[in-house]
């Protein structure tokens, strides 16, 4: 099966709005409409059997604008690498912290003011030093939200708030073992409120069914009516 999955994808380049873009093509025998997706592996396409490439390349041209705004915010979001200097803007719960250095000497080496993020340390002139009081910062405030949120959104469940650690994976934004122990990715912070929300219910729902069956998705949606959107939309962060 896996052989006869692989071969089914073609792998073709379309020009669009004079951008070369690549992208993966998929036949399914019951579709009966064209299926575009942008996501972390860039355009896929699905397309029913019998339509031409022609018509195919003509559906993509239609789309060109949609398709390129799609891959130009996704690169913003996933290719998120700040030159830790002043002026370098940082996602933070869906908004935009703009990096400030300051000479006076603060209670904390990195604190929140409005729409900036105010270093004082006096070694922050080192970009190597800015990032890591900017990172321990990070996890702070992912500690702090989290928790608050856990708190908030376990009782809705029938559950006591559980104790949870973070986590630095690259695939998962939160994961449940078999032996109820809760991790959740710090780069949550960066996200907007509204998913944070759908990956605590989504963890914590897994307490009480460790599996994606129909059961769990009850569960989550008595919490989270729009856990559909929010899936989709978390996608788009990689």
């Amino acid at each position: 099966m896996a052989r006869q999955k692989q071969a089914a994808d073609q792998f073709r380049v379309a020009q669009l709005l004079g951008r070369p873009v690549p992208y993966r093509l998929r036949r399914r025998r019951r579709m009966r409409h064209l299926v575009m997706r942008v996501d972390g592996e860039g355009l896929r396409v699905s397309a029913p059997y019998g339509v031409s490439s022609a018509w195919i390349e003509a559906t993509l041209q239609e789309k060109a604008r949609w398709i390129l705004k799609r891959l130009e915010t996704l690169a913003a979001r996933v290719m998120w690498r700040p030159d830790w200097r002043a002026g370098a803007r940082l996602p933070y719960l869906g908004i935009s912290l703009i990096l400030a250095v300051e000479a006076q000497a603060r209670l904390w080496p990195v604190e929140r003011v409005a729409d900036r993020l105010l270093v004082s340390d006096p070694r922050c002139h080192d970009p190597a030093v800015m990032e890591t009081l900017v990172m321990d910062w990070y996890r702070e405030e992912a500690l702090r939200h989290l928790a608050n949120r856990v708190s908030a959104l376990a009782p809705a469940l029938g559950l006591a708030p559980p104790p949870f650690a973070l986590s630095s994976s690259r695939s998962e934004w939160g994961s449940c073992s078999s032996r109820g122990r809760l991790l959740f990715n710090w780069r949550l912070i960066q996200l907007p409120p509204s998913l944070v929300d759908y990956v605590v219910v989504h963890e914590l729902a897994h307490l009480i069914e460790l599996n994606h069956s129909p059961a769990f998705w009850r569960l989550v949606e008595q919490v989270y009516p729009g856990w559909r959107d929010a899936r989709r939309a978390l996608r788009q962060y990689g």
